[in-house]
């Protein structure tokens, strides 16, 4: 059973373009975001209140868990810190070998350029009034993970400001 599994930075169109991608393999979508609101509870509350790390640790034991749930193949949108998040090396890495263990890992990038793609996912954050972004906030965190994105051990990249249908068709022309 080989998993897809999107990874990128917040606002890059995972959630979007998972759906698209499942709904052509004719496979279940599943958004870890969504998965967590769900089952433990809204993910800025849980942060305020247990710390990044806490959460971290929760959201990579929750990915366990869809896992040994999954029946057949499914698309999987991770969230934006999962593979990212520098502070727990160790945790990062044994998610990074689960996931290569799973399935094909997808990197979603607007551009090849940080500032492009700066540019875009700021956009795309203040268009969403519930995220309630700070601009130079959001685009001082994307332009320190830019690098680590690039740098993360994806089976597939794909740098692209299509619509989610033909990055879907994009990466599945890559799919071995």
């Amino acid at each position: 059973m080989r998993h897809i599994f999107l990874i990128g930075p917040g606002n890059v169109g995972k959630t979007t373009v998972g759906a698209a991608l499942a709904a052509k393999l004719g496979v279940p979508f599943v958004d870890l975001d969504q998965e967590y609101m769900e089952r433990i509870g809204h993910i800025g509350r849980y942060i305020d209140t247990e710390g990044y790390a806490v959460y971290r640790q929760r959201n990579s034991a929750l990915l366990g868990e869809l896992l040994d749930e999954a029946q057949g193949r499914s698309v999987f949108a991770l969230s934006s810190g999962f593979l990212a998040y520098q502070a727990s090396i160790n945790e990062v890495a044994a998610d990074a070998d689960r996931i290569a263990r799973h399935g094909v890992s997808v990197l979603l990038l607007p551009s090849r350029t940080a500032e492009e793609s700066a540019d875009l996912i700021v956009a795309r954050a203040l268009s969403r009034p519930y995220l309630k972004a700070n601009p130079s906030r959001e685009r001082e965190k994307f332009l320190q993970r830019f690098a680590q994105y690039q740098e993360q051990a994806s089976d597939i990249q794909i740098y692209s400001m299509a619509a989610p249908d033909v990055i879907a068709d994009q990466i599945i022309e890559r799919l071995p």
